[in-house]
């Protein structure tokens, strides 16, 4: 019995330890779908993962709390840095000051430290630029999702243009697993059963923006006309109540999922979907969908032209001939083939 429990222990002991730092666990189910992502992948390989965020009744930044952190990051072999904007501006640069102090921490118990599928833009003050920089003197390993960001790493020298396939990879969320019994279970039951296709519409509060809303109102009631079924897919309160402001109808549906898996469940019984954000975008292109795109920003352009999707400008004038331009996606696997390159380079981290 003592040496099955020795060589049991042994085994704990030379397991690698990573020691994850993200958003997970704050209701947000795009974050929570990614952390699923990375347990299962790091699973596969034997890897454990330490969350930062211990899964324990203490309050975020009590004694207790801090204490767990540390001891966490005590034992781990490698700090990995995610979240999609750990380090910008955009808000105030309180953000970028309080991942400095973890990068501090895991610098004086000697951790690498690996900024894993970041946006790291925009900075709007010259100042958090340069904050940003010299913290990044700390960290060993880069690896950013997007374009602009690997142009800002060039921009504080820690990029070469040689090694722009090295540093860009994919979003985790292209490499989530469908249950099957998404795509054999239907979900959707209050849908009334004339309705030939059903649109999947999610859009930001785009209030300050020049978003052409009687245009994109006239599209929803032409598909309408012709007995297809409109479905809102709210992701915050704020989305709601744009859609009940601006849209919303007596045979129309708000539907706000609670995870990432009910997103999907729905989903599988969707025929067209319309959306902004860009998980939404994903969670379709993952099921096969007939996908189109309104872009509100460079990081939904971008990912979307890596899987031929189309996107139409924030400020489109006219939304009627939409319909003509929904794509189904291309090249899924080979964004989940560079997010396993990823997963592989870490791997091979760890063992040095």
């Amino acid at each position: 019995m003592w040496k099955k429990y020795k060589k049991y222990k042994i085994m704990k002991n030379n397991k690698k330890r990573i020691f994850l730092i993200g958003s997970y666990w704050a209701w947000n189910i795009w974050d929570e779908a990614i952390l699923q992502v990375i347990s299962e992948k790091f699973l596969e390989k034997n890897i454990e993962i330490i969350p930062a965020i211990p899964h324990l009744p203490y309050r975020f930044f009590s004694i207790p709390f801090r204490l767990k952190t540390l001891w966490n990051l005590r034992k781990s072999d490698l700090v990995l840095l995610w979240w999609w904007w750990l380090f910008t501006d955009s808000d105030s640069q309180k953000a970028i000051k309080i991942w400095w102090k973890t990068i501090f921490w895991a610098e004086l118990f000697w951790k690498k430290i690996f900024l894993f599928v970041n946006s790291i833009w925009p900075f709007y003050e010259k100042k958090s630029f340069e904050i940003t920089k010299k913290y990044f003197e700390k960290i060993d390993f880069f690896s950013v999702r997007d374009e602009i960001s690997f142009w800002e790493l060039k921009k504080m020298w820690f990029a070469k243009k040689w090694e722009e396939e090295k540093i860009i990879f994919s979003d985790p969320v292209f490499s989530f697993k469908i249950p099957e019994k998404i795509l054999e279970k239907k979900y959707l039951s209050e849908f009334p059963e004339k309705k030939h296709k059903i649109f999947a519409v999610s859009l930001r509060n785009l209030n300050n923006w020049n978003f052409n809303f009687l245009e994109f109102e006239k599209f929803l009631t032409e598909q309408e006309k012709k007995w297809d079924q409109i479905l809102f897919v709210a992701m915050e309160d704020w989305d709601s109540v744009l859609f009940e402001k601006k849209f919303l109808k007596k045979w129309r549906i708000i539907f706000r999922p609670k995870n990432f898996s009910e997103l999907l469940e729905t989903l599988s019984e969707v025929d067209f979907c319309i959306w902004m954000r860009l998980h939404f975008l994903i969670a379709s292109a993952i099921l096969w969908k007939k996908i189109l795109a309104i872009s509100y920003s460079q990081k939904v352009r971008w990912i979307m032209e890596k899987i031929e999707i189309n996107c139409l400008k924030i400020d489109e004038k006219n939304f009627l001939w939409m319909k003509n331009f929904f794509k189904k996606p291309k090249n899924i696997s080979n964004e989940q083939k560079k997010f396993d390159k990823l997963i592989w380079k870490i791997e091979k981290i760890l063992e040095n």
